[in-house]
């Protein structure tokens, strides 16, 4: 799941991200943190609005935030920024969990 703003260059990118992602199967969605519209056409995957709690909950304060979650391992991976395909792999195989913003 990625937190994104409509108008960030960074989330913008990170959606090639995400398209990568489901194409190679994964589960994906994406979440817009602000209220401006959105055109999610081509997109392979859904796009709906975070609500402010989520946003809280998540502790999001900066965007693209990521998350990623191994359900066989139970663990969640939080990343920020922006993340190639090869970065995420990276930082899960690295065991790292916090987001770095």
């Amino acid at each position: 799941r990625m937190y994104f703003d409509s108008e960030c260059p960074h989330c913008q990118r990170m959606m090639g991200t995400l398209a990568d992602l489901d194409r190679r199967g994964f589960a994906v969605e994406a979440l817009q943190i602000d209220e401006r519209p959105m055109r999610a056409d081509g997109l392979p995957f859904p796009i709906a609005r975070a609500s402010p709690d989520d946003v809280k909950r998540q502790g999001i304060s900066s965007v693209p935030f990521l998350l990623v979650g191994d359900l066989s391992a139970k663990v969640v991976y939080k990343m920020a920024g922006y993340k190639s395909v090869s970065d995420i792999f990276s930082e899960i195989a690295s065991g790292n969990r916090g987001a770095r913003q």
